[in-house]
């Protein structure tokens, strides 16, 4: 049991003297919400393209065109665990408006997601013989589509015409 403990105190001082924070990895908050998982935040990769195919992931999920201004100013966020992988890029314009590209693979089939909207319509733009929908949430666009286990979205302070932009250069 001492050689387990030696390990354990080993691993978090190593981890510690790389200025990560062991129990950070598994506590967040913010003021609206509290977030305990099992599981870190993963940061390590120059695009969303890269992380996928780093990973293994071949199929044309990340758009290759982002609006004009907006920039890639944080690595890849990488979460993972036993039911999913989310992939997450965020992006920034000079206005500081975020735009924000998930691709998330699902491990388990059962596993669904559910994205906000206000009342307003859904419209479905049909590409690569994908339904993408789109939709509004607080003035903000969103599209939302699934390929396979793979879950993926775009939202952001965008034009609809920006965010169908966007979708086509997924392909």
């Amino acid at each position: 049991m001492t050689m387990i403990t030696a390990i354990f105190c080993s691993t978090v001082g190593l981890v510690g003297a790389l200025g990560y924070d062991l129990w950070d990895a598994f506590v967040r908050w913010t003021d609206n919400s509290f977030r305990l998982s099992g599981f870190p935040d993963i940061s390590c990769h120059l695009s969303l393209t890269d992380a996928l195919e780093i990973d293994g992931i071949t199929e044309n999920l990340a758009p290759e065109w982002v609006p004009e201004g907006y920039e890639l100013l944080d690595d890849i966020q990488c979460v993972s665990n036993s039911v999913k992988t989310r992939y997450r890029a965020v992006y920034y314009n000079d206005d500081n408006e975020k735009l924000i590209i998930s691709v998330t693979v699902l491990h388990e089939g059962d596993v669904t997601t559910t994205h906000e909207k206000d009342d307003g319509d859904v419209v479905i733009y049909t590409q690569n013989e994908i339904n993408h929908y789109i939709m509004t949430n607080y003035g903000q666009i969103s599209a939302v589509w699934a390929f396979y286990n793979y879950e993926c979205s775009i939202s952001g302070a965008l034009t609809e015409i920006e965010c169908e932009k966007m979708i086509d250069s997924v392909y």
